[in-house]
């Protein structure tokens, strides 16, 4: 939001409970501390959420102007032990994901703290040496930390009294340490990703009434545990994040396993639709790689994020629709293209598929040729129609008809004929469709014979001799 003083034009019935700001720069914070007073008066009257991502905000500066925060939540940044702090004194809840700056003592710190309800910090390690002291604390994350069974056993022992909900998805555990005598039994235990000698140290320790996978809940699980967290719900955001060794999240497991149904719960849950795993995909990548139709339509639902989801790519820079038309899933390009125009609609539809080019600047078209994925490239032209995206070339100075002329099919050179695009088109060697044709099909097969027939008919000329393809001598018997 540019300018927090114009929240004091809403009515405050449409603010009143549910106002989020999000500082994200100093800047930002100037603004806050320049709005109306209007806005300040109706800040001090409902509970607030503060959202701290990315660069450092001076916490203690800006602190005073909000007469009762719900939850402080750090997320991406280098925010700093003593200003997490700062906000467990102000706030009923706070939530530290991904902020790998915070340290066990941070940790040990804030579960000292009695006003807190909601504790999640995660990444960091939970050596915990003293038992915690936070009386009124109900739900607490551990989430893809290290814990000490100390800390398990701390608890086992009847520290933290109100505690209902215990995170430790993508957990490790440090020791065995000396168990209780038996577990202490709590209502809910969360163990997504959680190995097998991990689980079995936490079993000895504590048990939950409902223990939860969030990787493979249903999506009755996953709404009792939102009604459970639904005071917080920042906390059950930031314990979605909980990752396995290819850092993948439980949005990527729904993904790839075609749970359209799970993937629409985890997202209605607070899951993070761009979260990227190891290779840089994010769940509706690997949805698009797998063909999974049903999770490519919950994840490509509106939601304020759908349009970075969709121009998010993996480290191959490879985007959701390039990867669909590269794998010939042709329903799941069907559903991209259809969310892409729609997100788009004052762009012309060569341009929106041009933008899904790689880091080599091969298309859409360019991958469905290269899968050789006939139905795929027709979906494609159908939506493009002529544009300029039928004769946009590669790094390699290639266009579409030249990959299609190098594969020799002519299922995939007439429709980009019939199209408009142009055979005289040369690449970086000065080469046009034609010789590329000659050169590595030739005319002595049937389908090259087919090729270059088309070819010819459009007009093509050659623009280069075409250099014989080399025949491997027989070997002496």
């Amino acid at each position: 939001m540019s300018s927090l003083g114009a929240l004091a034009t809403l009515p405050e019935e449409l603010v009143r409970g549910c106002l989020f700001l999000s500082a994200r720069t100093p800047r930002d914070l100037g603004n806050l501390r320049g709005a109306s007073r209007g806005v300040l008066a109706l800040a001090r009257s409902t509970e607030l959420s503060f959202h701290f991502t990315g660069r450092r905000v001076a916490l203690d500066r800006f602190l005073p102007l909000a007469g009762a925060m719900r939850c402080a939540r750090f997320r991406h940044g280098n925010v700093r032990s003593e200003e997490l702090l700062v906000a467990a004194a102000a706030a009923r809840a706070v939530v530290a994901s991904k902020c790998f700056c915070l340290g066990d003592a941070v940790a040990r710190d804030a579960l000292a703290k009695q006003g807190l309800e909601a504790l999640h910090i995660g990444d960091v390690l939970w050596l915990a040496p003293r038992a915690p002291t936070a009386r009124g604390l109900r739900l607490l994350g551990l989430t893809n930390g290290t814990v000490s069974s100390a800390l398990l056993g701390a608890v086992a022992r009847g520290a933290l009294p109100s505690l209902e909900v215990l995170f430790l998805g993508g957990c490790l555990v440090d020791g065995d340490g000396d168990p209780p005598p038996a577990p202490r039994t709590i209502a809910v235990v969360e163990t997504t990703f959680l190995g097998a000698a991990a689980a079995d140290v936490v079993a000895r320790h504590v048990v939950g009434v409902e223990t939860v996978d969030l990787a493979v809940a249903s999506v009755a699980e996953l709404g009792a545990l939102r009604a459970r967290c639904a005071a917080t719900p920042e906390v059950l955001a930031a314990a979605l994040e909980a990752v396995d060794g290819r850092k993948h999240a439980p949005l990527h497991a729904a993904a790839l396993r075609d749970d359209a149904a799970a993937c629409a719960a985890l997202v209605a849950c607070g899951a993070d639709l761009l979260h990227r795993d190891h290779a840089g995909s994010t769940a509706l990548v690997r949805a698009a790689e797998r063909g999974a139709g049903a999770a490519v339509a919950a994840l490509s639902a509106p939601s304020p994020f759908l349009g970075e989801s969709l121009g998010m790519p993996n480290h191959r820079h490879e985007h959701p629709l390039y990867v669909a038309a590269l794998k010939g899933r042709a329903d799941v390009v069907a559903r991209l293209l259809a969310v892409e125009l729609a997100a788009a609609p004052a762009a012309a539809p060569s341009a929106v598929v041009a933008a899904r080019a790689d880091r080599d600047r091969f298309t859409p078209l360019h991958a469905a040729i290269v899968g050789r994925h006939a139905a795929v490239l027709r979906l494609l032209l159908g939506a493009v129609g002529r544009g300029a995206v039928l004769d946009a070339a590669n790094r390699y100075g290639q266009t579409p008809l030249h990959l299609a002329a190098r594969a020799g099919e002519p299922d995939l050179v007439a429709p980009l004929l019939e199209a408009g695009a142009s055979a005289a088109e040369r690449d970086e060697r000065g080469a046009t469709a034609l010789d590329v044709c000659l050169e590595h099909i030739g005319r002595t097969r049937l389908r090259g014979r087919a090729c270059l027939a088309l070819l010819e008919r459009s007009g093509a000329k050659a623009g280069k001799a075409a250099k014989p393809r080399r025949r491997r001598r027989p070997r002496a018997s």
